[in-house]
């Protein structure tokens, strides 16, 4: 027969239940009283993610869907100018630009595009910038599973249940602050440590920004050498091109042409010194270029080459145009797909 629990035990479980309970509330109290000051949780890949996701929102609740868009990663947020891609077009039709800086490894563009970009804005058209880093199966693991690790994109019913919890609790909204003593001692101090991006204004919204001051000539020589460096020991070192990057690149093609959006490949403009930063030089960068041309041929999507197109004086550094070479190479890029039909 089982035995009863002691009669002291049972009256104590209610003031147990009752006085964990007052803790939660005052935690959750707590927390939302110094919710301004806490760094916004991580719930998409990067805050620039996150914001370009709160712009993609608006844009659809006000009916503003369509147009063109252009993807990829930092190189063609910077050097791909939505507003002189789509020039000629109606006026009022949608330009943006959802390229993720870091992001642009073709595992993290395939749910980014497919499950994000494309159920929000609904474009008419995409203009995909990539490059060889996108296909470097060596940097997969800091890129993907950074995504799929974010609250808004994990899979499965675990990350369902957390995303609900996180919309009606602040302490699950914002418990990877709460993890950090030193954080968390100094926001009870009173310190700011809110990392939110800047609300933009909706003529601003959905693009990618030029924000780096113009240097002088040593200093900018000075830049390019550590990016040199940084390239060939971290972003391509021990490069090579995946079969998981290509298949996904294949899948994402295949995902926008289901959905009836005309898609431009662009390999974007380079300089030598990035090319000769892979492993073996110009043959993994050909070997690169080859792959992709197959693929894009096969699924029947227009790809320009364009990674010789512009001089040394339009870069920014090794990888990245500056605000002049990339309005330039749009206008370039913009007359070359009218040309072609596309």
């Amino acid at each position: 027969m089982a035995q009863r629990q002691p009669r002291g035990t049972r009256r104590r479980w209610p003031g147990v239940v009752l006085g964990a309970l007052a803790v939660l509330i005052v935690a959750e109290v707590t927390v939302r009283a110094v919710e301004p000051r806490l760094p916004d949780p991580p719930d998409w890949f990067s805050p620039s993610a996150a914001r370009l996701v709160r712009e993609m929102d608006a844009a659809r609740a006000d009916g503003r869907r369509g147009g063109l868009t252009v993807a990829g990663s930092s190189m063609a947020g910077r050097g791909l100018i939505p507003s002189v891609l789509a020039s000629g077009t109606r006026e009022g039709t949608p330009a943006h630009n959802v390229a993720l800086g870091g992001g642009g490894q073709t595992t993290l563009q395939e749910r980014w595009l497919l499950e994000e970009v494309v159920p929000r804005t609904r474009p008419d058209s995409v203009v995909w910038g990539l490059s060889s880093l996108d296909f470097n199966a060596a940097r997969r693991p800091e890129t993907i599973d950074r995504y799929d690790r974010a609250r808004a994109t994990r899979h499965g019913p675990f990350a369902a249940a957390d995303r609900t919890l996180a919309e009606v609790s602040a302490l699950a909204e914002h418990r990877s602050s709460l993890r950090d003593p030193y954080l968390m001692s100094q926001i009870l101090t009173g310190a700011d440590r809110g990392s939110g991006l800047p609300v933009r204004t909706t003529d601003r919204a959905i693009t990618y920004e030029h924000r780096e001051p113009p240097l002088p000539p040593a200093r900018l020589e000075a830049m390019r050498r550590r990016q040199v460096a940084y390239a060939r020991e971290v972003q391509l070192r021990g490069y090579s091109v995946g079969r998981a990057e290509l298949d996904a690149f294949r899948r994402t093609l295949r995902g926008l042409r289901r959905d009836d959006i005309r898609t431009a490949v662009v390999l974007m403009p380079v300089t030598q010194r990035f090319i000769d930063a892979h492993p073996r030089g110009a043959r993994d960068f050909t070997r690169w270029k080859r792959a992709v041309r197959r693929i894009a041929r096969d699924e029947g999507v227009l790809l320009v080459d364009a990674t010789r197109s512009m001089p040394v004086s339009a870069f920014r550094d090794i990888e990245h145009l500056d605000r002049a070479g990339a309005r330039a190479f749009s206008a370039q890029l913009h007359d070359e797909l009218v040309a072609t039909g596309w």
